[in-house]
């Protein structure tokens, strides 16, 4: 009935109207865009339109070098209308801008006479009033420094001119000048990397009927330090939840640009808080509450409100403060409605963001009651500056890693500088790999584990390992000890693996893996860890394999073969290599862990004097089985005392010694003789 009424009214004032406008439907093509109300109110781009901006983005990232300045004019033309539909995509313009607004840089070598005729010319505003005739200085250009020396005045830059310090006779004079090209710098691509990845997509929706409001956030700024904080009334609980973080200096991103001074950078601290306060929703609603929602929140700052209601700024840092929380706007799916509020009636925000000021007063018990310490969301820098990788993204993240893991693991020598250079081998991380902070080492920590966790998923495959894992390898392998022996006790590898950030749980799984590739010895309780195996194993072979005839311990050679009783001064002797000199306290905790070894009922446990060598206890053979009876082995053990722990290593044993002498005719094992084990003598 509406639409009847506006139409009768039209033909009433004579209103000329096209078919095309009068259009109406579920589906249907409008301004150039494709409008549908199927499961809400979807926008699309036209095929043809979005071929062609992906066409445009596509070229000119692949040729960023001197774009000409009105080319650039009409590819941002293009993209205002393209991203009118989000308004969120219009933040990531602002590098775009900031090159074709921005002079470019142009050098001069001028020679003394030149000088001369430059501070002629030269007008107020260090700009050149009119074209040299000695040189290619034309007009317009401004002067910025001579002689590697920046100048902010006429004065000052003719004083230099006129009386320039050359050895040569030439000097270096640098002009801003507005040149036909620019060249898009790194953020300028990123920027086209991030419409183009959304635009393929292709598919954009307006926030529904969910609203959620009451939330406010505030920041304050020193020198070096500040501190964000605010609070919201989540959707479901209608409770109160606050949060605060603090922020240096030092933890700043660079590429963005700071001040030397962080008050000068208030209104993006004010976006960050904005930032902290979305996310913080997040972690608290979910996502599937606050999907397709408009977050009403409030501020005081009257230019950041401004900059959130176009999309869009191009100053610094606060145009990267903005792209980031249009970032965060797009992976969320929200859109948010930043309203300005006065101080005055802003103060529970102030006072949640200054927590950390030097002259910060106790909170009132008012603002205890109301924001109590259970009702606070954690949120760390890394959330609010580093988690910008998209997860549809994360898998090509997690394919770069991959990359990375296999090229530096797989040349050893990368592995002794890992660690010293380990800050510089995560940048290609969006982390923030500063420890200036506590945040910043959990966020370094969290991708530490990250790059673990992904090295380890391949390492039953590939064999790779995680990179601290690598060098701490390394270190214990070839380091200096005190003492140089093949086996490192467990206290050592624990002490030096704090160095490398590596706990109790982790130094356990650490030691497994490489267990398993074969470069060391270490299983759940055992004595020390075996770096050399070899060493471990040629010390039980003189044991398990001791040679018949030992000339010079007749008698406890004949109590070995006789009772299988192995003395402490055979023992000794057994290991009168020097490779084992020093070290048959270890040797014989391994061979006892493996039960090779087990003391004789009577001795001292912590010193034993006699041990019994389960390989070698004696056997007696009865008569030659018959061909037709069915194979027999009589098994007699005594469960008295430290015997005991002979069984899970015994039993396999005989057995398997049973399987190897024995032959299989017919399917039935015809045994040669019957072994009698008579462990109570």
């Amino acid at each position: 009935m509406l639409v009847v009424l506006v139409l009768a009214i039209l033909q009433i004032l004579a209103v000329p109207l096209s078919w095309r406008k009068l259009a109406l439907g579920s589906e249907l093509t409008y301004l150039g865009w494709q409008l549908s109300l199927h499961s809400g109110f979807w926008a699309s781009l036209p095929e043809s339109k979005q071929a062609k901006v992906l066409r445009e983005l596509a070229w000119w990232r692949l040729h960023p070098r001197r774009v000409p300045r009105k080319k650039l004019s009409q590819l941002l033309g293009f993209l205002l209308w393209a991203t009118q539909v989000r308004l969120a995509l219009r933040a990531f313009l602002a590098p775009l801008f900031i090159k074709l607004n921005k002079p470019g840089s142009r050098l001069q070598c001028l020679s003394l006479g030149q000088l001369e005729e430059l501070a002629m010319i030269l007008g107020d505003g260090l700009v050149v009033q009119s074209a040299a005739a000695r040189s290619d200085i034309q007009k317009g250009w401004r002067l910025r420094a001579v002689g590697g020396k920046t100048v902010d005045c006429v004065i000052n830059a003719r004083r230099l001119l006129q009386q320039p310090r050359t050895i040569t006779g030439k000097i270096w004079v640098r002009f801003s000048a507005w040149t036909p090209c620019v060249d898009l710098d790194p953020v300028s691509l990123s920027s086209l990397h991030t419409l183009q990845r959304v635009l393929c997509t292709n598919s954009f929706s307006w926030a529904g009927e969910r609203v959620a409001e009451d939330a406010a956030a505030d920041a304050w700024a020193g020198s070096a330090l500040s501190g964000i904080g605010g609070w919201f009334r989540a959707l479901e609980s209608n409770k109160l939840f606050w949060f605060h973080l603090e922020i240096e200096q030092g933890q700043l991103p660079d590429l963005w640009l700071w001040p030397e001074k962080m008050q000068a950078a208030i209104c993006a601290l004010e976006l960050l808080a904005q930032l902290a306060l979305v996310l913080a929703r997040a972690k608290v609603d979910g996502n599937a509450q606050l999907h397709c929602a408009r977050l009403r929140q409030y501020g005081d700052n009257m230019p950041v409100v401004a900059a959130c209601s176009k999309g869009m700024s191009t100053a610094l840092p606060l145009c990267f403060a903005l792209m980031a929380l249009a970032f965060a706007a797009l992976e969320l799916q929200v859109a948010l409605e930043l309203s300005h509020v006065a101080g005055e009636r802003n103060e529970e925000a102030d006072l949640l963001s200054r927590l950390n000021h030097p002259e910060a007063r106790p909170w009132p018990l008012v603002m205890r009651a109301k924001f109590p310490e259970a009702n606070r969301v954690r949120i760390t820098l890394a959330d609010v500056l580093d988690d910008l990788v998209p997860p549809h993204l994360s898998c090509l993240v997690r394919g770069r890693v991959n990359e990375y893991l296999q090229k530096r693991l797989d040349n050893p020598v990368f592995h002794s500088r890992l660690y010293v250079n380990e800050e510089e081998q995560l940048l290609f991380f969006p982390v923030d790999n500063s420890r200036s902070s506590e945040s910043s080492k959990k966020g370094l920590a969290r991708l530490r584990r990250i790059l673990d966790q992904l090295a380890l998923e391949q390492a039953e495959d590939a064999g790779w390992i995680p990179t601290r894992w690598a060098q701490f390898y390394t270190v214990i392998a070839s380091s200096d000890w005190s003492s140089p022996r093949p086996f490192v006790t467990l206290e050592e590898l624990t002490s030096k693996a704090a160095h490398f950030g590596i706990n109790c749980q982790e130094l356990e799984s650490c030691l497994r893996l490489f267990h398993g590739l074969g470069q060391l010895l270490h299983f759940p309780g055992s004595p020390a860890v075996v770096l050399d195996p070899q060493w471990l194993l040629e010390a039980m072979a003189q044991v398990v394999g001791c040679p018949r005839v030992m000339q010079g311990n007749s008698h406890q050679a004949t109590a070995l073969l006789q009772k299988g009783e192995l003395s402490r001064e055979l023992l000794h002797k057994l290991w009168d290599k020097e490779k084992f000199h020093g070290q048959e306290a270890t040797l014989r905790a391994f061979l006892e862990h493996f039960s090779l070894l087990v003391p004789v009922a009577g001795s001292t446990l912590s010193s034993p004097s006699h041990w019994l060598v389960p390989s070698l206890l004696p056997k007696r053979r009865s008569g030659p089985a018959q061909s037709d009876q069915v194979a027999q082995a009589a098994l007699f053990f005594d469960f008295h005392g430290a015997l005991r722990q002979l069984l899970p290593s015994l039993l396999p044993r005989l057995f398997g010694r049973l399987q190897l002498k024995h032959e299989t005719l017919r399917g039935k094992m015809l045994c040669q003789e019957t072994l009698v084990f008579d462990i109570a003598k």
